[in-house]
């Protein structure tokens, strides 16, 4: 395909090659320029790739920009000659087959169909086959993954605490327990402290420590202000420190461990892998590699041709993730998935498996290939490749954005990118019953158990109990509590609550007297 004309394109268009044409012009011109010369007046044919190298209108429509499409116009310019560049869908740099022959760009190569290829990369099959410019930029293996679900997990109420600061917590505990009850004893009889049985003092104990850790509070003998000064510091501090770390689990939910490197990915077996497959480098790799990893990894790969079906069925397939080169995936995300243009709807691997040096190349010998290095090499020092490239990317974003937001907007794919967005860029999330359901859960089954227990003990008095026997249970602390305004349990409210328990309980052996 032949670019555009200058004719055909905006003013903004013609000033920015302009500008390129020149800087580059400028940066060559301070360096050797031996060989460009032979470029002037001449018509040369090639071959190149699609997104990002080559961006076309749509399906059947001419080519309207992409890093190479520019790299072209401007040296075309900047030292006088023509070009044409076709660039085919499916196609990659080409391996060779059994017979011999080689395919896609490097069969344009090899087999003399066309004068150059914008890209290819060096490989130790390749060497001595075709001429290879000075690298214009670097590609690397990656992958990309779904944003990991989050979900609030029903041990964030021991998470706040490591099992070592729960032991310490526990070791308190019975300290301040055995400390309350000697304290108890030793005070039995005097003065601010009546006199009690050992099983009563036990209670205390261990209710009195209890209940300011769960900030309740509770009747205290006088004689030991003491220790509950004691105990009334550490419990502030525990108690602040875990209600802090407990709000910041439920309201931060875990994310599910997701696979951010290749051994990561190798060891994650549940996931599906979708691998970007082109007759290119990194196919010849994963085929020829001495990795174990690597070559267990390929073996599970599921091979798909097109890279806007490998990035969308990442987006929208549970637990899978999807590999290939960098610039293209990059491409296919930014033309597929985008819904706002300074959004990534998915993750980027942090490892890149191996770069590879993507460069020109030309027939063996040819007499031209002297003129693309030179280029080549002032293109990359210059910076004018990388700034190609993302321009390529924003311009994919843009149509990408047009197409998501208008045509598949009632689509499972931008439905999934929509929740994403919103879920990252919410900065005040409310809290939901999910938040709350492991504690709810936890109060349920104490409730359940404290009503279960008090029948239990009322139905022991169900033949009719003596008052002596409710007055020694109260005494004890065995059955009731204190209601609200009172200083004793109120028997009247105590044997109408046993009563109505007893009658909707079933018969039952009486049990010994306490």
């Amino acid at each position: 395909m032949r670019g555009v004309s200058n004719s055909e394109r905006t003013s903004l268009e013609l000033k920015f090659i302009e500008y390129t044409s020149g800087k580059l012009n400028d940066i060559i011109s301070k360096k050797d320029v031996k060989g460009t010369k032979i470029l002037t007046g001449t018509h040369l044919q090639g071959s190149a790739l699609f997104a990002p190298y080559m961006i076309r209108k749509n399906s059947k429509g001419k080519i309207i920009g992409g890093m190479h499409f520019v790299f072209m116009e401007t040296i075309s310019k900047c030292y006088n000659f023509s070009y044409e560049l076709e660039a085919t869908p499916g196609r990659g740099t080409g391996h060779q087959l059994t017979n011999g022959t080689w395919t896609h760009l490097m069969g344009d190569i090899v087999h003399g169909q066309k004068d150059f290829v914008t890209v290819t990369a060096p490989t130790a099959s390749r060497y001595g086959i075709i001429d290879m410019t000075s690298y214009t930029f670097t590609v690397n293996v990656i992958f990309y993954s779904r944003f990991p679900r989050t979900h609030v997990q029903w041990e964030s109420i021991v998470h706040p605490f490591k099992p070592s600061l729960w032991a310490g917590v526990v070791l308190a505990f019975i300290s301040i327990v055995t400390l309350f009850y000697v304290t108890l004893r030793v005070h039995n009889g005097r003065i601010n402290c009546s006199k009690q049985t050992k099983a009563h003092h036990l209670y205390l104990s261990l209710m009195i420590p209890a209940a300011m850790l769960l900030d309740q509070e509770g009747h205290k003998p006088k004689c030991v202000w003491k220790v509950d000064i004691i105990w009334m510091f550490f419990v502030m501090i525990v108690g602040a420190c875990y209600k802090d770390q407990l709000v910041g689990f439920l309201t931060l939910p875990a994310s599910e461990p997701i696979p951010r490197t290749f051994q990561d990915l190798h060891n994650h077996n549940d996931y599906h892998l979708f691998f970007f497959y082109m007759a290119s480098t990194p196919s010849m790799y994963f085929k020829s590699t001495a990795n174990p990893i690597h070559r267990a990894l390929f073996s599970r790969f599921d091979m798909i041709r097109s890279g806007q079906k490998c990035v969308m069925k990442a987006a929208v397939t549970e637990r899978s993730v999807c590999v290939g080169l960098d610039n293209q995936l990059a491409a296919a995300v930014a033309s597929n998935l985008t819904i706002k243009t300074q959004f990534q709807p998915l993750i980027l691997s942090q490892e890149k498996l191996i770069p590879f040096f993507a460069c020109f190349g030309l027939p063996i010998n040819s007499v031209y290939t002297e003129a693309f290095d030179q280029i080549s090499l002032a293109t990359t020092e210059s910076g004018l490749g990388g700034k190609w490239y993302q321009d390529s990317l924003d311009f994919l974003k843009r149509g990408g954005k047009s197409w998501m937001t208008n045509d598949m907007k009632d689509t499972l794919l931008f439905q999934n990118v929509r929740h994403i967005l919103l879920d990252r860029e919410s900065n005040v999330k409310p809290l939901q019953v999910k938040h709350f359901k492991a504690i709810w859960g936890v109060g349920g089954v104490v409730i359940i158990l404290s009503v279960v227990t008090f029948g239990f003990e009322c139905l022991r008095f169900r033949n009719n109990p003596s008052n002596s026997q409710i007055n020694k249970a109260k005494e004890n602390n065995l059955l009731f509590f204190p209601v609200a305004n009172q200083s004793k349990p109120s028997p009247r409210l105590s044997r109408c609550i046993c009563k109505i328990i007893v009658l909707l309980c079933p018969k039952i052996p009486t049990y010994p007297k306490l």
